[in-house]
Formats: structure tokens, C-alpha cells, sequence
């Protein structure tokens, strides 16, 4: 434990930190979203509010033409517990999320999509999702490993983005986690390093020392000069 967990741990109550690591064990990085381009505060909002309830530890956002907005009140606080991961193209993301051993999927409403209950059980998914009007482009569409759909039962075609990206995820990692095995938990160095960013994130200690590393940053790029511009 590193200086500042246990400094930190003297600022939160003993029924506060058994919450994280109660959290903490339900967490699971065998699943991630990753949206392209979305439009609406409110949809991202309540994508990470459902990453929060269903236990996803991380939720990524490729920012082509939009930029990453967060509604408060339907977020309601979910962001300080789920990291958000920002990029700039596909590729750097799709290449970054393969190199940690994901497949990804890309959501879609063609014929020869698969549904979730035929998508591999043995591996991490990476479900992307596109914008709410377009959906996914030909292009990022083509350069995913595989697609996925949400049967439709009645005269709409598609469902809204966060309902859409909250059934998908909810459904695949029931059926993971009903196999009976810890393929879906953390590790032991993730518990940690997530539980260690909480910390930072959710405590007065923590706050405090952004603040005196903000303001060391500051004093350092005053004193190289880099405010010059």
C-alpha cells in the first residue's frame, strides 16, 4: 500500500471503503463500450451510469467530430467511478484494445450480424456503438473483428443508443458470469490501481493533492516559460 492509500484511507470511513471494495469485486474489464461520435450529453450520461450498475470498469469515447459531454443529473456521479477513455480515431482505439486482448464487435443491424448469445464466451468484447443518427460508419464498421444485433419483435428497427448499449451489456455478461467461473473479474494489480484512482478521486486527501500537483505544474511551466503562448 503506497503512502497515499494510507493517507487516504484515514479521510474515508471504514463503511465507505468496504462499499468500494465491494464494488471493487464486481468490477470487470471482459466487457467495454466504445462509442463513435455521440451527440448527446444526456445518451453518454446514462451510458456511464449503466457501465457503474452493471459493474464496467471502463467505457471508451472516439471523438471524431464531437466532443466528450457529461449531463450531471443523469450521470449522477457515475463518472467519478467509471474511467473514460477518449480518442481521437478508431484506429487508436481498436489497435489499443486489441493489444489488451479484446475482440471487437460492432453493433449493427445487417442480416449477417450475430446475436449476443452466439458471440464467443472465452475472450474480452469490445462492443461499438455509433452515433445516434447514423449509427456506425462503413468504415469503422469494416474494421471491426465481427458484428452484433439486437433482435427486433416489432416495427422499429433500432433502439436508442444508451438503451441499446445498457441491454448489451447486461445481457453478455450475465451469461458470462452465469458460466461459474472468474473469467470476467479483475486482477489483483487492476483492483488496485482502480480502488487507488477512487481514492484520488472520491476523498478530501485526495482532492487536496490534485490540487498541490496542479498547482506544481503551474509553477513549473511559469518558471519554463510554457505559458508563453
Amino acid at each position: 500500500m503506497t503512502y497515499f492509500e494510507r493517507l487516504a484511507e484515514r479521510f474515508i470511513s471504514e463503511r465507505r471503503l468496504g462499499r468500494m471494495r465491494a464494488a471493487l469485486a464486481e468490477r470487470t474489464l471482459w466487457v467495454t463500450p466504445v462509442f463513435v461520435d455521440v451527440q448527446k450529453a444526456h445518451n453518454a450520461s446514462a451510458v456511464i451510469r449503466s457501465c457503474d450498475a452493471f459493474g464496467v470498469a471502463e467505457a471508451h469515447f472516439i471523438e471524431n467530430g464531437t466532443s466528450f459531454g457529461l449531463h450531471p443529473e443523469i450521470a449522477m456521479g457515475a463518472h467519478t467511478w467509471v474511467r473514460v477513455r477518449k480518442w481521437r480515431n478508431a484506429d487508436h482505439c481498436f489497435r489499443a484494445l486489441r493489444a489488451e486482448g479484446y475482440r471487437i464487435a460492432g453493433t449493427s443491424l445487417r442480416d449477417e450480424a450475430v446475436t449476443l448469445d452466439a458471440l464467443p464466451a472465452d475472450t474480452p468484447i469490445a462492443f461499438v456503438f455509433g452515433s445516434e443518427r447514423d449509427g456506425l460508419d462503413a468504415q469503422t464498421e469494416a474494421a471491426c473483428d465481427l458484428l452484433v444485433r439486437i433482435p427486433m419483435r416489432g416495427f422499429v428497427e433500432s433502439l436508442n443508443l444508451s438503451v441499446a448499449a445498457a441491454l448489451i451489456m447486461y445481457t453478455h455478461l450475465e451469461r458470462i458470469r452465469a458460466l461459474g467461473d472468474d473469467r470476467w473479474r479483475l486482477s489483483d494489480r487492476a483492483r488496485k490501481k482502480i480502488l487507488r484512482s477512487w481514492l484520488f478521486s472520491n476523498t478530501r486527501v485526495g482532492v487536496i493533492v490534485h490540487k498541490k500537483r496542479m498547482q506544481k505544474h503551474i509553477a513549473i511551466g511559469l518558471a519554463d516559460g510554457r505559458d508563453e503562448d
